[in-house]
This record gives structure tokens, sequence and C-alpha cells, in this order.
């Protein structure tokens, strides 16, 4: 039954899932703050991209990050096993870079990967 949930859940959205789980995003406003938020790689007809929620029953999207032609790499920007994804080729623009955190240093190392095989 959960399989062929899934598989009418793709057809309805168009989209499959391909890695799920909790990251601390930073806020793009003016104080920075780290927020958790459950994240969800999809494969979409649009390419691949990041939505994060509030919570795991994903019902609120609060924002995407296109994953098409974006860097991903390791990131010292206050906190423990953060990363970044520059999207597009202007690494001045702060609206085209979104900085996480996992919350283990292997996490983040597969976050990263399963980035740069969806920019592809």
């Amino acid at each position: 039954l959960t399989g062929s949930r899934k598989v009418a859940e793709e057809a309805l959205t168009g989209s499959r899932k391909v890695a799920e789980g909790w990251l601390s995003k930073q806020d793009s406003d003016w104080a920075r703050r780290w927020r958790r938020r459950w994240c969800i790689l999809e494969h979409s007809a649009k390419g691949f991209s990041i939505s994060y929620y509030q919570d795991a029953k994903a019902t609120h999207c609060y924002g995407t990050v296109p994953l098409s032609g974006s860097r991903a790499q390791a990131h010292t920007s206050g906190s423990a096993f953060a990363f970044c994804i520059q999207v597009g080729g202007n690494a001045e623009a702060r609206h085209g870079v979104y900085f996480l955190a996992a919350d283990t240093a292997q996490l983040r190392d597969s976050w990263i990967r399963l980035c740069h095989q969806s920019a592809l």
C-alpha cells in the first residue's frame, strides 16, 4: 500500500522525493538567524530542487532552492556542519546563495553529494 500511495502521489504532483530530513537554514534577512527546517530534495519536470518546510508534515513550503546548475560546498558560516548552495554564476549575489547546516559532518557530506549529483 505504501508503494502504491507513493506512485499515486508522484503521478498527482509530478515530483519524486530523492531525500528528506532536518537541516538548519540561515535566514536571508539582516538578522541571519538559523532555523530548523524539514527539507525535501525532489525531482520534477522543472528539475531537482530542495524545498524547505516548518516540520515533517510538509504542509506549508517556505521556499525552494533550485539545484540545476548550482554548486554546493562545505562552509564555515557560524554553524557546525554548514554548507552553502550557490545558484547561478554570481557568487556576490546574496539572494543566489543558500546557507544550510546538518546535524553531523556525515549528513552534511551526504547532502552535498546529492546536490552535486542533482546539479548535473
